[in-house]
């Protein structure tokens, strides 16, 4: 029903559900009881409350007349067709609690922000200067600057999007400082941003760095006299504020030889390529859902770090699991929905890939 545990412990949440008893447990005490396997039936209302801190789910228990359409194999002979099509749409049904922690896991990349862009210009006005040129396509990025506006994204990330993930996954503190010092916010990070828009210019695909680059960039241009430096002042005030800033290309990024090695240039934008159709629905629209629950997957995955604990990480990152395949095949045809779940399950492999080859080559200059 969405969460894991014992099978004692679903079968007393099953039953609750089905005879609504659980509308009525009360705790004689102070609704805050241990729950372990000698206590579990000493109160029915916290150990209720476990169940559905530990991610069950209500509206997937079955009542009696679904429970016997799904499973009676005399009512499946005798309904035909129309049994298993009910059945179907059961099975498909995204439930309004599954939404709204969607909804949530959206709300956590949206908030007022001060412009990261800013504070780039304070830890290295070079840079900044050479960022704003490329994107107003007056000089070519350099490659030390590509390592350091990946470094500022990856900064802005996890000062100010990481911490409100967390904030209700009642980690222990070193999971927690693991979680964002070590691989797993560097690696979820990478796939959120390694998101193309494709755009038929010169035959280019275009990158989308972050979802929101564009308007940064923009926003800092227009209102430059909040800049403290006068000499940035001047040179912000000389940029082609009416043409606009453009998204920086994969060839600008990564030009020719920026990792000496073609073998391994071609493998890098191999997988650029294939983190980038995942996030598509079956018309081939983007699909800003798929990110948001890819880069949580991507976040509590403790194969990327032996030091996480992963009995209390799979769990959370196992409920994510479950609401990315019930959206997909919410979403989409049954077959389609397989099949994008499976390649899901592989961005996690490619995403750490593309990361190692980004680490490896780090230091390459141009």
């Amino acid at each position: 029903y969405g969460g894991i545990v014992c099978g004692s412990c679903r079968a007393f949440f099953r039953r609750s559900v089905q005879s609504k008893y659980y509308l009525i447990f009360q705790c004689k005490i102070s609704e805050t009881c241990e729950i372990k396997s000698e206590t579990k039936k000493k109160c029915q209302f916290c150990r209720f409350e476990r169940c559905l801190a530990a991610g069950m789910n209500t509206s997937w228990v079955l009542s009696d007349e679904e429970r016997n359409r799904r499973f009676n194999k005399l009512n499946k002979l005798n309904s035909g067709q129309k049994s298993n099509r009910s059945v179907s749409e059961l099975y498909m049904k995204f439930t309004r609690e599954e939404q709204h922690v969607l909804e949530s896991v959206c709300s956590r990349f949206y908030f007022n922000r001060i412009t990261w862009l800013t504070k780039l210009f304070h830890l290295n006005r070079e840079a900044g200067l050479n960022i704003l040129e490329a994107t107003f396509t007056i000089a070519p990025l350099k490659m030390t600057n590509r390592i350091i506006l990946a470094q500022a994204f990856q900064l802005y990330f996890v000062t100010n999007i990481v911490p409100k993930i967390l904030e209700n996954s009642n980690l222990p503190s070193k999971d927690i400082a693991q979680i964002l010092n070590g691989e797993n916010s560097e690696i979820s990070h990478l796939f959120k941003i390694t998101q193309f828009k494709t755009k038929e210019r010169r035959e280019e695909t275009v990158m989308q760095l972050d979802l929101s680059f564009k308007k940064d960039v923009s926003d800092m241009v227009n209102n430059f006299r909040e800049v403290e430096n006068p000499n940035m002042v001047e040179m912000i005030s000389k940029l082609p504020v009416k043409i606009g800033p453009t998204i920086l290309s994969y060839e600008e990024l990564y030009p020719e030889n920026w990792a000496n090695n073609k073998e391994i240039e071609d493998r890098h934008r191999e997988l650029v390529k294939k983190l980038q159709r995942w996030p598509t629905d079956e018309k081939n629209q983007f699909d800003y859902s798929l990110v948001f629950l890819m880069t949580f997957i991507l976040l509590f995955n403790s194969d990327y770090n032996p030091l996480l604990t992963r009995s209390i990480v799979e769990p959370i990152q196992l409920k994510y699991v479950i609401l990315l395949q019930r959206y997909l095949r919410y979403k989409m045809n049954p077959e389609m929905a397989n099949k994008k779940f499976l390649e899901g399950m592989l961005v996690l492999s490619y995403t750490k890939e593309l990361w190692e080859i980004n680490n490896l080559h780090a230091n390459v200059q141009n």
